[in-house]
Formats: C-alpha cells, structure tokens, sequence
C-alpha cells in the first residue's frame, strides 16, 4: 500500500479513501445487523485474523486523515440498518461479509453484493455505496474492447464490437500523433521512451492544456462511436437491450438489494446523512421501463440514458495513464428525483 505522500494524484487518494471507507462501513452495518438478528458471536467468529488486522490499517489510516468521518461511519451504519430492517420486515439467522477470506466463490455467484443475509431458506445478497449527496454512485467497469459484446446482444455483436476496436485503435494513433507534433518529437506508432524523455506525464490531469483538449477529442470520438453503437442495437432489439442494463446499473444478481447512502455538508458537519435510497430489482424494472437515449454534447467523454427519475451514464476513461491504447467504460447511476431524507 502507497504511503500518503507518495501518492501522485488526487484521484489515486481519493480511490485509496473509498477503499478504506468503504470497508469499514461495511463491516459496521454487518456488524449492526448481527446484533438485530442476534447473531453476532457467530458474525465475529467468522472473522480470521488477517482480516481483522487489515480493518485495522484502515481504521488508523482513515482517522489519521480524515477523522471526522472516521466518528461518523457508525452513525452511517446505524441509520442503514433501520432503513434496511424496515424494508426486509423479517428475521435473518446468519451475516456474512462477501469477498474476505473462504468466501470468495460466494462473491463470485453474487455479483456486486458485500453482505449476504440468510434466514435459513432464502439468501439476501446486498451491496452498499457511500457516497456525496447527488453525485454519481459506480455501479460497474469494463475494458472498452470486450463491453459491447460482453454486456449486449444482437446478430452482429462480435461485428460491432471488432469495429468499434478498430475505431479505438485508429483514435488512439490521431490522438498520439498529434501530441507528438505539439511536443515537437517525430511520431512512429504510440508512445516510446522520448515521451517521458522529453518531460511529459502520462497521467492527464499532468499535461498542459492544449495537449489535455487532444486527449479530450479522442475520448469523445470514441464514447460518440459507443453512443451510435449502442443506439442502433436498441432499435434492433429493445428489450433484450432495456435486459442489459441491469448489469450495468449494478444487479448482476437479481436478489440484489443496494442500499446506497449519500452524505453532504451541514453546517460544520461534513457527512450529514443527507437520503439513503434502497433499490431492488423491481424498482430497477419500473425504471428501466423509461428508457430513453438522451442527446450525445459536444465534447464530452461520456452520454446518458435517461430511466424516469434515475440516470445511467456511460463514460470512457484511461487506464490508469492515457499513452496505452485501451480504454475503460464506467457505468454509473444517479437519482435525479432524489429528495433528501430527513434524519
């Protein structure tokens, strides 16, 4: 793990405080829910060593830089469990926290979801997001060059996707040879060894912003490919098309509940519990019944599809620096008729 001041981005911090965050809530709601369901000697035995000692490094971590939220997590916890209690109106015997040690392979079946809750028969998969009241909540990510066909279908999906690889390629190549000219450096093919020689990053938010606005172009040139792509296997195929995106707003798993928690600023409270929106499958369904493409802009590396008073937006990204011709796609969700949930 980097320490803090060799971080080298704001994002790559703030990527490293989602993850200690996101952790530590977690194991604070699965720890107030065993205490609902009295079953929390059982949760707790559970729990191997290596496990507790990483929730430790980031207890330490997270108080050691932000230490207001670090006191309010709980309180986070608490006010998710009633929520979630009140929804699911009934008793669980067992808490299990995904993705740690041994459960693997139920992280696997389940998709996106954190904890799984069991009352003997029936198993209730749920992921958790904590995040900034009215921003976009992360649902999934994906290699640009298998998205297409690994999340839709229609007759000539590999076709599609071959193309919009070809496309990507051809962008990348436009992008990279006209950066080389601006550097004053003689283009081959990509990014070398005189790129860094002669002092430029590649990272984007480090280039001069004539060279940033290049990389911008080839970002829109590709999500405006991913846009016509994705508009003409709607118009072939409507449902099987609305039936995709269920992945991609964050139920690869049907059962799945999201509780997700936005916090804002109050006054000196930085993390006021602003709403905290529960989302099933059924309501997912009521959304996504509302389809709409919204129009592409200008100049910009992502669209939206409009789902009632819910929002999916589909962005092209690098990944992790910009001079590699991949790309990712993040798809992310937004409830724009979210009102605020008073405490």
């Amino acid at each position: 793990m980097k320490e803090w001041s060799t971080l080298e981005t704001k994002s790559q911090s703030e990527a490293l405080i989602n993850e200690f965050k996101g952790n530590l809530l977690e194991y604070l709601l699965a720890i107030e829910l065993a205490q609902e369901y009295n079953c929390e000697a059982e949760f707790i035995f559970q729990l191997d060593e290596s496990y507790r000692n990483q929730l430790l490094l980031y207890e330490n971590e997270l108080r050691s830089f932000d230490p207001i939220l670090i006191k309010k997590l709980p309180e986070i916890a608490r006010r998710a469990r009633i929520e979630l209690v009140e929804l699911l109106g009934k008793k669980f015997k067992h808490v299990t926290l995904l993705g740690k040690a041994g459960q693997l392979e139920w992280k696997k079946y389940y998709r996106e979801a954190d904890l799984l809750l069991d009352d003997g028969k029936k198993q209730v998969p749920l992921s958790l997001k904590l995040c900034q009241y009215g921003a976009l909540v992360n649902t999934k990510s994906g290699g640009v060059r298998t998205f297409i066909e690994h999340y839709f279908n229609c007759d000539d999906i590999t076709e599609k996707q071959n193309q919009l690889n070809l496309f990507l390629d051809q962008s990348f190549q436009q992008m990279a040879g006209t950066l080389y000219e601006l550097a004053g450096l003689e283009y081959q093919s990509g990014f070398d060894d005189r790129w860094k020689d002669a002092g430029f990053s590649d990272l984007p938010g480090q280039l001069p912003v004539e060279f940033r606005e290049i990389l911008y172009q080839h970002y829109h040139r590709v999500i405006q490919k991913m846009y016509s792509f994705l508009s003409d296997i709607y118009r072939e195929d409507p449902e099987s098309f609305s039936d995709s995106l269920f992945e991609l707003v964050g139920m690869g798993h049907r059962d799945l509940v999201q509780l997700m928690c936005f916090h804002q600023k109050e006054g000196e409270d930085r993390y006021n519990i602003a709403a905290i929106e529960i989302n099933t499958l059924n309501s997912w369904k009521d959304a996504i019944e509302q389809l709409k493409f919204e129009e592409l802009k200008e100049n910009v590396s992502y669209f939206n599809l409009s789902l009632g008073d819910k929002e999916l937006q589909i962005r092209v990204k690098p990944m992790n620096v910009f001079t590699v011709p991949g790309l990712k796609i993040n798809c992310s969700v937004k409830n724009v008729g979210q009102k605020r949930n008073q405490a």
